[in-house]
């Protein structure tokens, strides 16, 4: 519920645990957009990740993988 509403919305349609999963990834990558020129380092809270099970942590993978690609 602590998430932007857009972000919510835009994963709506999809089985809770990967409605939950896709939004803290979406999140996530719009955070680091906005940090990039700002911070070195980024550490993603793992534990918002892991509840939202198997789909959470490829989530999380995914925004590593980007964050490694943003630099």
């Amino acid at each position: 519920e602590s998430l932007p509403l857009s972000v919510r919305e835009a994963a709506a349609a999809l089985p809770p645990l990967d409605r939950l999963a896709k939004a803290y990834e979406a999140f996530g990558l719009r955070v680091l957009e906005l940090v990039r020129p700002h911070a070195g380092v980024v550490k993603p809270q793992a534990a918002f990740f892991e509840q939202a099970g198997p789909p959470g942590l490829a989530a999380l993978q995914r925004l590593m993988v980007a964050a490694k690609e943003l630099g």
